[in-house]
């Protein structure tokens, strides 16, 4: 008889180890009060329960069986799903000392494909903290002003671009917010779509959607699967991981370093993160710093990217299924701002309504429905139920915000619910994110998505599409599955509102300062 290769043997024995040791942890962990949720079977637990489109939404439903708490098992993962808005903020705002930690010692995919260097999902510790300082004073509320004219300039752009085609929108979208985030973080313009920067920032972002997608990959239920050899069945992922961690190395280390090299050639705009790490280490950085700088970098194109685009896509077909919201909205910003000129970001405290329409925006179709688990680094109590060391706690975002207890008929799309209330509207604010893992670039963001929402609504009519006989077709309302959750593309016409607005948009476009 043939005798098995010694990798092969391993590769099993790894495999019963594995299966053994998923086991006994579980059954220690029976004997305390768990949540409640899913009956569990042998060995996988509830792995083979976790949809795989949509899940938030099938996570609110099981609300009405197991409660706001609902503890999966993912063949010996504790995952807790976080289905209400208060015991979010008291497992990881309050207790944000322990409830800090990212997956990447729970998920395999994140750290074969070099996703867990990334602020994000890296581990809570110095290097993390490191990346944060690095970040956060560039971004701060007092410092985004900075970037408002950038800002501005870029959505009259779109705006303008998107009125001469609308079939450009999507490709018009990510090449504008590309620009803003390339040309803040490392002081790059995007001149055209086929931009290097831009398509590996675009690319790095999809990779990093479908690999933090809850039950997307086996190795991350069953570690051992990475030692397999690649020519076993199912070892697929092997291949997939080199390429996205490949293509992420690009994606950090070419802006990084073009930054770096031709900061004082005039090619590069100022101000931008990548300099400003730079100069406030005296000009330069050390070995480990400056590998931190780089991906923390990384961390902002990322994070600035599909979130961004999920945003005003999202606004838009929200515009076309609610024409009645768009004219008030659009009465609004006549009354406050008048047709003299286009609204500015610092217009924001003056346009409630406005605020209101992007607050509901976030609401209906939070652009992450389902967060990036945080991870607890202690055993801990809540409600009564223990938490077990090594939990990933998963904050529905979708479910807090579709609850009809807290927003009545949570599937139509109404900015009234806000009143022009600012206290309910910052209740939104938890798109962003919980604890210390909150955005740090959440006020620049807020910045260009209000750009967007106001221009669109000065300038255009944002209209349903026309079919091939003239008549307007209503768009569906279809999203994406990654953790970035995408509008499919829908039919849309841009209507010019005034000739005064056409000499607006087009005056912006050529005087208005980056």
């Amino acid at each position: 008889m043939m005798a098995l290769p010694f990798s092969c043997l391993n590769s099993s024995l790894a495999l019963i180890l594995s299966a053994l040791l998923i086991y006994f942890v579980r059954v220690s962990r029976l004997k305390k009060k768990l949540p409640p949720g899913p009956r569990r079977i042998p060995l996988i637990g509830n792995a083979h329960q976790v949809p795989t489109q949509t899940p938030w939404i099938s996570f609110a439903r099981w609300t009405k069986r197991y409660g706001d708490l609902i503890y999966l098992d993912l063949a010996g993962q504790s995952t807790l799903i976080v289905n209400s808005r208060k015991a979010a903020i008291d497992l990881l705002d309050k207790r944000s000392l322990i409830s800090s930690d990212r997956p990447s010692t729970a998920s395999e995919m994140i750290k074969l494909c070099g996703f867990s260097l990334i602020m994000t999902l890296q581990q809570y510790g110095d290097d993390w903290k490191t990346q944060r300082r690095m970040v956060a004073p560039n971004f701060a509320q007092s410092y985004v002003p900075n970037f408002y004219g950038l800002q501005e300039k870029q959505v009259a752009l779109l705006v303008r671009n998107v009125l001469k085609d609308p079939a450009t929108l999507a490709s018009e979208v990510k090449l504008r917010m590309g620009n803003i985030i390339l040309r803040t973080t490392y002081g790059h313009t995007v001149e055209s779509q086929e931009d290097v920067f831009l398509q590996n920032g675009l690319v790095s972002a999809d990779h990093f959607s479908a690999i933090t997608k809850p039950g997307a990959f086996f190795v991350d239920f069953i570690p051992s699967l990475q030692f397999v050899p690649r020519w076993m069945p199912g070892s697929s992922f092997l291949s997939y991981t080199h390429e996205v961690k490949k293509q992420l190395v690009h994606t950090a280390r070419e802006p990084y370093f073009w930054s770096k090299e031709n900061r004082d050639s005039g090619r590069v705009l100022q101000p931008n993160l990548t300099s400003n790490i730079i100069v406030k280490a005296g000009g330069d950085l050390d070995g480990n710093n400056e590998q931190q700088a780089l991906w923390a970098c990384v961390t902002m194109l990322g994070g600035g990217l599909d979130t961004n685009i999920s945003a005003i896509l999202t606004f838009l077909l929200c515009m076309i299924l609610n024409p009645n919201v768009q004219r008030k909205a659009q009465a609004e910003i006549d009354t406050i701002i008048g047709q003299d000129r286009l609204p500015l970001i610092s217009d924001r405290p003056d346009l409630p309504y406005v605020r209101s329409v992007i607050a509901e925006t976030f609401r209906w179709a939070p652009p992450v429905p389902l967060c990036v688990p945080h991870v607890l680094n202690q055993d801990d109590i809540y409600n009564d139920y223990y938490l077990p060391k090594g939990t990933m706690i998963m904050p529905n975002i979708w479910a807090m915000f579709h609850d009809p207890e807290i927003y009545p008929d949570p599937m139509s799309f109404k900015p009234e619910r806000f009143e022009n209330d600012d206290v309910e509207m910052e209740k939104t604010s938890i798109v962003f994110g919980f604890g210390r893992r909150f955005c740090p670039g959440r006020y620049f963001a807020e910045g260009t998505i209000f750009s967007a929402a106001a221009t669109f609504l000065a300038t255009c009519d944002i209209l349903p599409g026309l079919d091939e006989v003239e008549r307007e077709v209503m768009p569906e309302v279809r999203y994406s599955s990654g953790t970035i959750s995408m509008p499919e593309e829908f039919p849309i016409r841009i209507k010019i509102r005034s000739t005064p607005a056409a000499s607006l948009l087009a005056e912006a476009t050529e005087t208005r300062d980056e």
